[in-house]
């Protein structure tokens, strides 16, 4: 059932876990002076046990957003937002760990701004600014081994601003792991005809799911699949989506659950829907 996304049955039922609110929460801003050596510094946190409730890093596009004006940032591009929460001493000896370890890899400790406005703003969509403004704006999230990402990162954006020079490509990773990482990218495209942002806004995800596959990363994250990105998941589970195909037809044989979805077979007759179909 655990990413479905509702192709095999109903929800019925939920049962929650309660927690306790954190005794202690506090954050932490650091300045990188490139982005492997955020990369690393973020492996090494989770590599070496460290649990921080945020990690944040982003790249130079998205990190001069958020620091315009604060000194250390003008030799330490790339931002670093971390987040620490839960039992005090437990919270302040991650706080110190990934301190000597940020510190080992170069970076320095910047005021807590990014990470306050951060904190202020984090539910706040930007994409109606610059959709109001006539732009086209998408979001893509891949994941990645943590020796393919700074490729991955480099070749995604080259892709991208290839296809218009006025092109807008920014990432940050946002849900770190021991394996990896996933990259949230953003994807901006200049006021264009309607039918033309359609084309480059298609174009753009074959480029960025295609690399990602190329460099063996997972085409999505927590975004789900939906429909949108059945194009790529033969490539990714190969004859695995043959078998959730035999379990789909043995559970629901009438194929009335989300047809389509997740790389599933449609419905007759219905309209598939492929990257540069958006309307």
């Amino acid at each position: 059932m655990i990413g479905s996304e509702g192709v095999f049955g109903f929800i019925t039922e939920l049962t929650l876990r309660i927690q306790r609110l954190p005794e202690y929460e506090g954050g932490a801003v650091y300045a990188f002076r490139d982005l492997q050596s955020g990369l690393d510094a973020l492996r090494e946190i989770v590599q070496r046990e460290g649990r921080p409730s945020v990690m944040r890093l982003y790249d130079g596009p998205e990190s001069q957003v958020r620091t315009e004006g604060i000194e250390v940032f003008k030799e330490r591009p790339i931002l670093a937002i971390l987040k620490f929460s839960g039992p005090r001493g437990l919270a302040l000896a991650e706080t110190a760990l990934a301190h000597h370890i940020c510190s080992a890899h170069d970076a320095v400790a910047a005021d807590d701004a990014p990470y306050r406005h951060w904190e202020q703003t984090r539910y706040q969509s930007y994409s109606i600014k610059w959709q109001t403004a006539g732009y086209c704006m998408d979001t893509v999230e891949v994941t990645g081994r943590w020796r393919a990402l700074p490729q991955m990162h480099a070749r995604m954006g080259d892709a991208v601003r290839d296809l218009n020079p006025d092109a807008h490509f920014g990432a940050h990773w946002s849900h770190i792991y021991p394996e990896g990482a996933c990259q949230y990218m953003t994807v901006r495209l200049p006021p264009m005809a309607h039918a033309e942002a359609m084309r480059l806004h298609g174009e753009a995800w074959r480029r960025l799911e295609s690399i990602c596959l190329e460099l063996g990363g997972s085409i999505a994250h927590h975004h789900g699949v939906g429909v949108f990105r059945n194009e790529w998941l033969r490539q990714e589970l190969g004859v695995g989506l043959e078998l959730l195909q035999i379990l789909k037809d043995g559970i629901d044989p009438r194929n009335l659950l989300n047809p389509g979805k997740v790389g599933l077979r449609s419905s007759p007759g219905a309209m598939t829907i492929a990257a540069g179909d958006v309307r």
